[in-house]
């Protein structure tokens, strides 16, 4: 498996593995377009990266990275995320199904955390939903610490976790 850098030559690789991983959502394709420029703006700013698993010659996964994302999680008490502005943001990361349980995962994690220290930031964070149980053993395996729990105001009865590192 190897890891590769997105580049506006290859972005194309990112859209099509964020559609097999999160569905065919209408409003899917607006969002990754928006968030392909920003890539492509990140990139010029050197503040946003996204990183591509390839196996077998076949995109499987992905993480993008925010160094200057904003220091809050929609609906977690803002008392409880101070300190996240030093901290890299995870934004997304994301596997194809055949993918899972093959730790991709954790090396494009590792590969992440490398281009993070890389940059001088203190740490990282990221949020996920508490049903996603396979997530949140695989944040902890890597380190991670709950820093806060809390419902999330848009999709009722949902509860997130922020989890820091470093």
């Amino acid at each position: 498996m190897n890891i590769i850098t997105v580049t506006e030559a290859n972005d194309q690789l990112l859209f099509e593995v964020r559609l097999a991983v999160d569905g065919p959502f209408e409003e899917l394709a607006e969002v990754t377009k928006v968030q392909r420029e920003a890539l492509r703006y990140g990139a010029q700013i050197d503040d946003t990266q996204a990183f591509l698993a390839i196996e077998n010659g076949m995109c499987v996964g992905y993480v993008e990275v925010m160094l200057s994302e904003p220091t809050y999680h929609v609906g977690a008490p803002a008392d409880k995320l101070d300190g996240l502005v030093e901290l890299a943001h995870i934004a997304r990361i994301g596997l194809t199904e055949t993918a899972r349980g093959k730790g991709i995962a954790t090396t494009l994690l590792t590969h992440a955390e490398g281009w993070i220290k890389l940059k001088g930031k203190t740490g990282m964070w990221l949020g996920y939903a508490l049903k996603n149980k396979p997530a949140g053993k695989l944040y902890s395996r890597f380190g991670f610490a709950n820093l806060v729990e809390f419902e999330d105001p848009i999709k009722k009865r949902m509860r997130r976790i922020v989890m820091k590192k470093w």
